[in-house]
């Protein structure tokens, strides 16, 4: 059995408001998504603690090789948090999250998000998660997922299982908060035609997406045995302004089958153990959360400065079957890591 590391890069990750190279920063896959807008309301809609407010689609004709989507963003008016509270019926009939084929509704992002605490799925039957926030372009901190921070208030529906073969289309938004001093506010209301096909969130890792200045690259894939290690060095890179020094690679277990895992991975970085959490605690993984849910329970992807390493034949597949989480395997052999803080 060999450890297999694929090429290391060294990164300065740059979270300001364009790449390294000036281009703009990434937008919500909401905005990018070949969507063909139909109807649009600009004014947005204020919906105060336990009501409804009602909207009138006119019809839209089915279309061969497209879905029909409803596009919105949605916030309750808070400061941080979040709650399933967006209650959405279309025509009288709930629009519950999964439809009939047992498929995700929501079109622009993965149906559970990771945070600080734990797991959180997006919908509970066919009321959506609301973020409490200010600004419709700012969700909680506490997202540990970048996607869906990215995404942030933006959600994408299919609707067209639940239009009507004739006339208008009634959409009834409800806000579950009973708080009467709390509305729920949705703009940005659009419905269109999205291309079969092309509907689905991007599943990219997080670490191939982040906006990055590779400083250093180690020209190929390193592979130790058993109780081997492997000392590699490179330059002190300048940090450019703003950003964060990284080291990215993909780390796995060389195992015919897919299996499980173990933290077999052990970092040191300049003589000192490159563990998950610096000295205020703060986690070092940029493009995953510290925890994933298994089969097994919630497990942490480190201890210490051993990193979980997963069995697996293939760099860019772990065990669907006991890794539970979405956004962990999407992620799967990835790590991008913060160490800013430990080189010279």
């Amino acid at each position: 059995m060999a450890l297999f590391l694929p090429a290391l890069l060294a990164l300065a990750a740059a979270p300001s408001t364009t790449n390294a190279d000036g281009a703009a920063p990434p937008k919500p896959s909401a905005m990018t998504m070949p969507f063909t807008e139909v109807w649009r309301r600009d004014e947005p809609l204020r919906i105060e603690a336990a009501s409804s407010v009602k909207v009138a689609l006119p019809a839209i004709p089915a279309k061969k090789g497209h879905a029909i989507a409803l596009r919105f963003q949605s916030r309750v008016n808070g400061y941080s948090g979040w709650n399933t509270f967006l209650g959405i019926l279309v025509n009288g009939v709930p629009a519950e999250e999964k439809m009939k084929d047992g498929t995700s509704r929501i079109l622009n992002r993965q149906p559970m998000m990771s945070t600080a605490y734990g797991n959180q799925a997006l919908a509970s039957q066919h009321h959506y998660l609301t973020f409490f926030t200010q600004r419709m372009d700012w969700v909680d901190t506490a997202v540990t997922d970048a996607v869906q921070r990215l995404e942030g208030t933006w959600f994408v529906l299919r609707i067209d299982d639940l239009l009507l073969p004739k006339g208008e289309t009634t959409i009834e938004f409800s806000n579950a908060y009973g708080n009467r001093d709390t509305y729920v506010e949705v703009g940005s209301l659009s419905a269109g035609y999205m291309a079969e096909g092309q509907e689905s969130a991007d599943s990219r890792p997080i670490a191939t997406k982040m906006r990055f200045l590779s400083v250093w690259e180690h020209p190929e894939s390193v592979r130790l045995g058993g109780g081997k290690s492997l000392d590699l060095t490179f330059p002190s890179p300048r940090e450019p302004g703003g950003g964060k020094l990284a080291l990215r690679f993909r780390a796995r277990l060389d195992y015919p089958i897919f299996e499980g895992w173990n933290t077999f991975l052990k970092l040191t970085l300049n003589g000192e153990p490159l563990t998950e959490t610096d000295k205020y605690v703060e986690t070092r993984l940029l493009n995953r959360a510290p925890v994933f849910a298994s089969k097994f329970g919630t497990l942490a992807m480190a201890s210490g400065n051993r990193y979980i390493t997963f069995f697996t034949p293939d760099i860019d597949r772990i065990n669907a079957d006991w890794v539970t989480d979405e956004t962990q395997r999407r992620e799967a052999t990835w790590y991008v890591l913060r160490i800013d803080d430990m080189v010279k």
